[in-house]
């Protein structure tokens, strides 16, 4: 029990960015204060633990509070978590990836339609060692299932192990499909805007089957981003890195920005509109839920992406009684959150998916 006499002191510890969860410990590894981006908390003079969390991975750093600082500041270096994009910072970051990634989603792309959007895959493997083809098996469709384009039909490089594929194509729904062989095909539903640049980052990994594995890139991992036209992939975007933060917050149900900063989030939609669908869709998470402003940064996305799925999706959100009669949803959503809202809402309108 701390004595009536012992002075409390205002400890401050500062984040890297405001995506990372901080927490603290007293000297008996009890928690004593937890949030996202940065804490206050008093204590009295002693030995404290504090760590650092974004994404799947932690840093943890052992300090000593005196009573020489009423206000001690405590900052946190960037935590190196995994990310199928080569962001700056990161675990899984390598230049020979970041570089060429920056400089191929700004050069000309292959035009496969004409419609102002474009599409920019990159998929990668960490270890070129491997001597993997991270573009085999990798191809895009459209919504019909015709085949678009291969990625090995762009730039690939089997020293550093990448394949990047560069689209010009009708703005719309598109599906990327990796085929494993005996494992099986996997697909994902991506979105192109017009005056966009979707982006979507991929990592090789293995898959096993009956005891021989086949190395592919993965589409569960995937980082997707929207960037403006002609603007292209920058590794050291801080936007970048909160928004594959708040992707990963999604996947693992952690409270990973503040609610301030989420507000925020949401009103980068301008330069990003991947933040803002992630923002919106973290804060259905935290109740009470402002229906009203999700309302209206859905009809403001709507405005900007067009009839993105998971957009459409905010508008199917629970808590909204009868969905609106002008919605239809058709392809299935990126997020597992946005295909609840679309199911739950057919329920009362069979006919919302085609």
């Amino acid at each position: 029990m701390r004595s009536r006499s012992e002075p409390l002191v205002e400890l401050a510890v500062h984040a890297a960015d405001d995506s990372t969860e901080v927490f603290v410990a007293d000297g008996k590894f009890r928690r004593i204060a937890d949030g996202v981006g940065r804490i206050e908390v008093s204590v009295v003079p002693g030995l404290y633990a504090v760590r650092f969390r974004a994404g799947s991975e932690q840093v943890d750093r052992l300090i000593e509070v005196t009573g020489d600082d009423p206000r001690p500041q405590v900052y946190g270096e960037p935590v190196r978590f995994e990310a199928a994009a080569p962001i700056e910072h990161t675990a899984t970051t390598r230049e020979f990836h970041a570089g060429p990634a920056q400089d191929l989603s700004m050069a000309t792309p292959l035009r496969r339609g004409d419609g102002g959007s474009d599409l920019f895959i990159f998929s990668r493997d960490l270890d070129p060692k491997s001597r993997t083809r991270p573009w085999t098996g990798v191809e895009v469709l459209d919504l019909n299932g015709e085949r678009v384009a291969r990625l090995k039909d762009g730039e690939t490089n089997s020293d550093d192990a990448f394949g990047a594929l560069h689209l010009s194509v009708v703005p719309g729904d598109y599906r990327i499909r990796v085929e494993t062989g005996d494992v099986g095909t996997y697909e994902m539903f991506v979105h192109t805007a017009v005056g966009w640049q979707t982006q979507v980052f991929l990592l090789a990994e293995d898959f096993w089957s009956e005891g021989s594995k086949v190395r592919r890139p993965a589409l569960k991992n995937a980082s997707v981003f929207m960037r403006r036209a002609g603007l292209g992939f920058q590794a050291d975007d801080e936007q970048i890195r909160l928004t594959e933060l708040a992707r990963q917050g999604l996947v693992s149900g952690r409270e990973v920005v503040r609610r301030g900063e989420l507000n925020d989030m949401l009103w980068m939609k301008y330069e990003n509109p991947m933040i803002a669908i992630f923002a919106a869709h973290l804060l259905l998470l935290r109740p009470p839920v402002n229906h009203e402003m999700i309302e209206r940064v859905a009809r403001n996305l709507h405005r900007l992406v067009g009839d993105h799925p998971d957009v459409l999706a905010l508008h199917l959100r629970r808590g909204v009684r009868t969905p609106p009669a002008d919605i239809a949803v058709p392809a299935p959503p990126k997020l597992r959150l946005s295909w609840d809202n679309v199911s739950r809402a057919t329920r009362r309108r069979g006919g919302l998916v085609p």
